[in-house]
């Protein structure tokens, strides 16, 4: 036995131990040490398990970083786009407004003519003198002011409250984009998760949920404000009507017996032509007061850019009053001359009306989720009873009605110096109501290029100005981009205006008295009268072409003081006006109103282009924050310093290397035709005077078509060299007006 134990070897000996407690502590001892060196290998497959996930999470993190971007990038593609949004908006007003005009002249110029040939010269005279600058002035004063006022404080509104919702959609979408994330512990083996970013999530939830509950309450009570104050044109207009009848058939020369005084081809008595005229007053008025009436309307289409829907109900309203009188013409006999006239413009202020009512109830399309209407940047709209007036809800806006209060001395002033000549001739009668009704045939024939073509562009000058332009804020702290853009509408619609009333001014002067015999055959177009007063109402359309779009940015410009100062500046004006029209009337007779007002419009355009050049150099200024880089960078590290210190400021700061583009702008340049269309111009001028001299309009009907077509040529040689000269304006146009953009892009 003890043989045997001897034999054993010291590790087998220490392997198996003769001791059983030894053995079961040695054993408890091995076990514990293969538990360990399990738990190594799984803490280091846990580790890695979250190596793993954490490095797919980084993937998944820089994965969306780089959606973020895109979308990033997106949006900021996007508004760039919403920044030349007004651009695109006010060249279609321009082109729809143009449509607009071509067809309603078209029909001007084809009534006035029937007129002319048809009804007495003096009932003409009467109904579209006297009776159409009451018209005009019962709109104008009505209404004028509280549409400018109303369409920059709701131009801001609109502004703000897309602003307002993209922010809301971007917090939402990063929100949406977070991710909940776990953190292993490999010691205990669980998964812990992470509530901390859930709490933060949910309160910055709650908290743009509030934010977003008070702007849209604020953006509620701004828009409703700025719609009550837009219904105050009906009552105002309404008292207004009451003055300007008292004035029209108390204060005014009574037709009766002024018409009797003027040879006219009626033989009626006092009393029916006073009944008449009373009468025909009561129907402008109520046509004015149905007009007046979709004031609230036409805001909302304007500010939520719908264009097109608003040019054809103005085009649909203006073509049933065309009908009307042209059916009046040919059926109702000559001595109810002033009905014929008259009564048909109820059909306009009543179909402006109806056609407003029925397309915002039926021809707008609905949201499907809150059943509102889809206007662009207006929300909370759901039919036409959101839009009556609710005073008793929300008070009216009250930056607003301090605009309307600063614009309506000014365009009291305004309308009198845009009509100064129909009032002086209807209170003191300088001249007879036949005499009136030729004058404002050669009045309409005269300014057909600007009621054609200018009246369009200052519409939307003005409408693109007040978006873009914000009120009371210094000129080089307004937004850089929308400055550019009411720039480049400024220098477009100069310039185009410009050689459009520079090719008038030429070739009127050989072609005024075909036009007129065209117009209204040889009654009118042998008077010599007739001839000379179209030739100079030629040079008074180059000052209207310049006074549009410079006195569009003017306004839209001013600050509420400068407003209000301005108002003493046009008193000056209209004292310059009345002084020039009491020089020239008597010496030049009829020719004198038109050089008075040539007189108005020089000494209000110097003062446009004053303002928009002290305007261009404030732009000039740098900023607090561009003195301060200034001071710490070179010329170089400013201009790109400045440009990141714009991205977070709250109006694009103007940065040195950008400025270039404003203080370019040369006015005179864009008023004034090049040195080769001046070339052009004057040979144009110097061949047809030629051609007139010769072959028009006394030699037959031959002649006068030799003479038209020569002119043509002309014409046409001349709008060759101009488009060649201005092929960027051009290319503008082409890319900006939508029917000539949706033609480029299908072919």
């Amino acid at each position: 036995m003890s043989s045997q134990t001897d034999n054993v070897t010291p590790y087998d000996r220490d392997e198996v131990s003769s001791n059983p407690a030894q053995n079961n502590n040695e054993t408890l001892t091995t076990n514990s040490t293969i538990r360990n060196t399990i738990k190594q290998i799984k803490c280091n497959i846990s580790n890695y398990l979250f190596t793993s996930r954490t490095e797919s999470n980084q993937m998944k993190l820089n994965s969306n970083m780089h959606i973020n971007d895109t979308t990033n990038k997106s949006s900021s593609k996007l508004s760039n786009q919403n920044d030349s949004e007004f651009l695109n908006t006010g060249f279609t007003l321009i082109g729809y407004t143009f449509l607009l005009q071509i067809i309603l002249h078209i029909m001007t110029f084809l009534l006035n003519s029937l007129s002319y040939r048809y009804l007495d010269t003096a009932s003409l005279g009467l109904v579209n003198v006297r009776l159409g600058l009451f018209y005009s002035t019962l709109i104008f004063t009505s209404r004028e002011a509280f549409r400018r006022a109303c369409l920059s404080r709701g131009g801001q509104v609109v502004n703000c409250n897309d602003d307002n919702n993209n922010n809301n959609r971007k917090s939402t979408e990063s929100l949406s984009n977070a991710k909940v994330t776990t953190i292993v512990d490999p010691i205990n083996e669980d998964f812990v998760d992470v509530s901390q970013l859930i709490k933060s999530c949910k309160q910055e939830i709650n908290q743009d949920c509030h934010t977003s509950v008070q702007c849209s309450l604020q953006y509620n009570e701004q828009l409703y404000g700025i719609l009550n104050l837009a219904w105050l044109v009906l009552p105002i207009g309404f008292i207004i009507v009451i003055l300007l009848s008292f004035v029209w058939i108390f204060i005014l020369p009574s037709p009766s017996n002024l018409i009797q005084e003027s040879n006219s081809e009626l033989n009626l008595t006092s009393s029916i032509i006073e009944q008449r005229y009373i009468l025909s007053i009561m129907i402008y008025a109520l046509s004015g007061l149905f007009e007046l009436a979709t004031e609230p309307l036409w805001l909302i289409c304007q500010l939520s850019h719908e264009v097109r829907a608003r040019i054809f109900i103005e085009a649909f309203a203006n073509t049933a009053r065309s009908i009307g009188i042209m059916f009046a013409i040919f059926t109702v006999p000559s001595q109810y001359a002033i009905y014929s006239l008259s009564i048909p413009q109820l059909l306009h202020g009543s179909t402006l009306f109806i056609s407003y009512l029925l397309y915002f109830q039926y021809g707008i399309p609905r949201s499907t989720s809150n059943n509102e209407l889809k206007l662009k940047g207006i929300t909370g709209i759901a039919s036409l009873k959101d839009i009556l007036p609710s005073y008793f809800r929300y008070s009216i806006d009250r930056q607003g009605l301090q605009l309307v209060k600063n614009f309506f001395g000014q365009c009291i002033l305004k309308q009198l110096l845009t009509e100064g000549e129909r009032y002086l001739i209807s209170a003191f009668h300088l001249i007879s109501f036949t005499d009136q009704g030729i004058y404002d045939l050669v009045n309409n024939l005269g300014s057909l290029a600007a009621r054609l073509l200018f009246l369009p562009l200052e519409e939307s000058c003005h409408f693109m100005f007040s978006q873009c332009i914000q009120r009371d804020i210094s000129p080089n702290k307004q937004d850089k981009k929308l400055l550019l853009d009411t720039f480049c509408m400024l220098k477009t619609a100069l310039r185009i205006s410009s050689l459009i009333a520079w090719i008038g001014v030429t070739f009127a002067q050989a072609n005024s008295r075909l036009l007129l015999m065209i117009y209204a055959g040889h009654r009118l177009a042998d008077n010599y009268v007739a001839v000379n007063l179209l030739q100079l109402y030629s040079a008074y359309v180059l000052l209207l072409a310049w006074n549009g779009s410079t006195e569009a940015l003017l306004n839209s410009a001013m600050s509420t003081d400068e407003v209000l100062r301005h108002n003493q500046r046009l008193i000056i004006f209209s004292i310059i006006f009345l002084g020039a029209n009491w020089f020239f009337v008597p010496v030049f007779n009829v020719y004198g109103f038109v050089l008075a007002n040539c007189i108005n419009m020089i000494t209000r355009i110097l003062y446009s282009v004053y303002y928009i050049n002290k305007f261009l150099a404030k732009i000039d200024e740098p900023t607090n924050i561009e003195k301060q880089n200034n001071m710490d960078d070179d010329n170089d590290s400013s201009c790109s310093s400045s440009i990141s210190s714009s991205k977070s400021s709250t109006f694009g700061v103007l940065s040195n290397c950008e400025i270039g583009k404003f203080s370019n702008i040369s006015l005179l340049s864009l008023m004034f035709p090049s040195y080769s269309e001046m070339c052009i111009l004057s040979i144009s001028l110097i061949c047809t005077f030629v051609s007139q001299h010769f072959l028009c309009c006394s030699f037959g009907i031959l002649w006068m078509i030799l003479h038209g077509t020569i002119t043509f040529g002309f014409l046409f040689i001349t709008l060759t060299i101009i488009y060649y000269e201005e092929v960027d304006i051009f290319q503008l146009i082409q890319n900006r007006l939508p029917f000539l953009s949706r033609n480029k892009k299908s072919q």
